[in-house]
């Protein structure tokens, strides 16, 4: 878990104030916090990032991270970065997926987007071009916000972080209270409103590019297909795939450089992912329970 801040504006921003948000971020990303400012058009983009190390702990995969004419802030994982990295057949200066990422981008563009399979938010700066890219996971796993008022755009992992930086309360949005409290949590993600005015989610698979004159457009880059060929299968066949795609899924999702933990709910799904963790991968893992 990793905290993103992009602030698009004509303001600075000064030392005390970068570090208040950055000491607020430290819950999201404990091991480093760092801020960069660059020109964005006639506007300046302001780019905050809090790092919960798990892939490659050296400071050399700290974000904002620089590559060719790229910058990126990025929260979340993606699990197939070892596979992705041995098509490309070439040296890396990191062993993370931060920097996969900008490599992909630098070859497919917004095409690497469907490449990719993980939880993410990110948030790359084209030079070169001067447009923000953003992206988000296939099912929304990883939070991203999005905020617009008064010619300023803000991009964040917490609703805090909003508040921190404008130095304001939001007004409540009551129509998505009033919609909580008559039909629940699961009314939350109908849409992308969140229980703040002017704020709301990025929708899930899907990528924004906002250019230098805070123009934006908005393309989905992934939605669930259905596969007439599968309802052919035996019920055999069925359960011996669904067997090897959580496989490969648990495996993918263990690859790490600091020690893994499980929580167990008591259900069938925790347990199962402890089982093959433990016995069809060979993976020594710490479990919790909360009672």
């Amino acid at each position: 878990m990793c905290g993103i801040l992009a602030y698009i504006t004509d303001k600075e921003i000064n030392h005390i104030k970068i570090s208040k948000i950055r000491d607020l971020m430290t819950c999201r990303g404990p091991d480093n916090q760092t801020y960069k400012k660059k020109s964005f058009g006639k506007k300046k983009l302001h780019l905050f990032h809090s790092r919960l190390s798990i892939q490659d702990l050296n400071e050399r995969s700290n974000q904002p991270y620089v590559f060719n004419n790229y910058i990126l802030i990025f929260n979340g994982e993606i699990y197939n970065f070892k596979q992705l990295k041995t098509k490309l057949n070439k040296k890396f200066k990191t062993s993370s997926d931060t920097e996969i990422i900008l490599h992909y981008y630098n070859i497919y563009k917004e095409k690497c987007f469907e490449l990719f399979e993980g939880m993410w938010s990110i948030i790359i700066y084209d030079i070169k071009k001067e447009k923000i890219v953003v992206s988000r996971d296939r099912f929304g796993e990883k939070p991203l916000l999005f905020f617009k008022k008064n010619n300023e755009i803000i991009l964040s992992s917490q609703i805090s972080y909003i508040r921190e930086i404008l130095d304001t309360n939001q007004k409540l949005n009551s129509k998505k209270i009033n919609s909580f409290l008559h039909f629940g949590y699961k009314s939350l993600f109908k849409n992308e409103e969140t229980f703040f005015n002017n704020i709301n989610h990025v929708e899930k698979s899907s990528i924004l590019t906002i250019e230098k004159n805070l123009k934006i457009s908005k393309k989905k880059y992934w939605k669930l297909k259905t596969n007439k060929e599968i309802e052919k299968l035996s019920l055999k066949d069925h359960i011996s795939n669904t067997k090897k795609l959580l496989i490969n899924a648990i495996d993918l999702r263990l690859i790490s450089d600091v020690p893994i933990s499980l929580n167990l709910s008591g259900g069938i799904d925790s347990g199962a992912i402890c089982s093959i963790a433990s016995k069809i991968l060979g993976k020594k893992l710490e479990t919790f329970s909360i009672i």
